[in-house]
């Protein structure tokens, strides 16, 4: 004879619905409710639709937990036993419409890219609006000297026409772990495990590279509603090649091994890391880089000999010339070029 439905509001985790929808009014309301569904000769084919009104679609509330219960009740006035508003529930659910969003955080973000040795990870962070939480994390690694895209099916660094979202790989569901909640937020942290051997970071040694990250929840929405230009990200150059330096001169005068000097007040040299930087200048392209040349002495005698010098101390025993630690180098002053960042430049000390 008849068919309804009881659909109350929650909060999360709660055991006590602070609010009803009335079918009646087309709004909440504060007293537990029914809304009838069909009636008489519209009930008597099995099954039923409940379609939901406009006004109930626009109320849904992020965050707020629902509960749906029917109950049918026969031509003699039988009625589906229901045990309580949370008991005998048939669905139950939480609305959640709010976008996580991740960031990169092994990775410095800065805005001419970070040097890197060949990352064997990136790690990262993800925010979710309480109770979302994350079930998936993709990254991107693009070049972005030309544009190609490191494809893990084929192990290779591409520019093809493969749509934007599917040159994204996922980090797989066990390197998502949630954390405690922040404020309004869930947290969680992601680790992507790039597979070193397999890429071919030499050939792109000293190149800019982007790390694009993107999120989704368990609800189904996605960082930045999958645009990738909301999506965050990082620029990094991997250099795995040593810088080199060398002395050149003293005092004005050419160095050579084994050199006999009367003096010795001053030092230059040379510093180099490769691969060199693009002429003229690519923001791409940048090459190696380094940003700092340091100058160790040792005397072997004879008379003083056996001793390092140990900056701001003075020259002290060392008899075999073993003491390389920190504390036994001296940094050296930048002439031309690679305090502000070249692949090439001269110092003094």
């Amino acid at each position: 004879a008849e068919i309804d439905v009881r659909i109350s509001s929650d909060a999360f985790g709660g055991s006590s619905p602070s609010g009803w929808w009335s079918g009646f009014s087309n709004s909440w309301v504060t007293a537990s409710t029914w809304t009838a569904v069909c009636t008489g000769a519209g009930c008597s084919s099995g099954s039923w639709i409940y379609t939901i009104p406009a006004a109930l679609t626009n109320s849904w509330h992020d965050g707020t937990f629902y509960r749906i219960t029917a109950r049918a009740i026969d031509t003699a006035n039988n009625i589906t036993p229901i045990a309580s508003e949370t008991v005998g529930v048939n669905a139950s659910f939480t609305y959640d419409v709010s976008r996580p969003t991740a960031a990169i955080t092994s990775i410095p973000n800065t805005a001419t890219g970070a040097y890197v040795e060949p990352p064997a990870t990136i790690t990262g962070s993800i925010l979710d609006i309480y109770p979302g939480v994350i079930q998936d994390v993709r990254v991107k690694l693009l070049d972005l000297s030309n544009n190609k895209w490191w494809n893990a099916g084929t192990n290779q660094w591409i520019n093809d026409a493969t749509t934007e979202l599917n040159r994204y790989i996922s980090v797989g569901a066990t390197y998502i772990v949630q954390g405690s909640k922040v404020g309004n937020n869930n947290t969680f942290t992601w680790t992507y495990n790039i597979p070193v051997a397999q890429i071919n970071w030499s050939g792109v040694e000293g190149h800019q590279i982007a790390a694009v990250v993107e999120s989704q929840d368990a609800a189904g929405n996605w960082d930045g509603g999958q645009n990738s230009v909301l999506f965050s990200s990082v620029t990094f150059i991997v250099d795995q090649s040593s810088g080199t330096a060398a002395i050149t001169t003293y005092d004005g005068n050419t160095l050579n091994t084994n050199s006999l000097v009367q003096t010795l007040n001053a030092i230059s040299g040379t510093a180099v890391d490769a691969p060199a930087a693009q002429t003229p200048a690519n923001a791409t392209l940048p090459g190696g880089r380094f940003s700092n040349v340091q100058i160790r002495l040792w005397d072997s005698g004879p008379g003083n000999g056996g001793k390092v010098y140990q900056p701001g101390t003075g020259f002290v025993a060392d008899t075999n010339n073993t003491a390389f630690g920190s504390a036994y180098w001296d940094n050296a002053t930048s002439t031309a070029a690679y305090n502000a960042g070249s692949s090439s430049g001269t110092w003094s000390y």
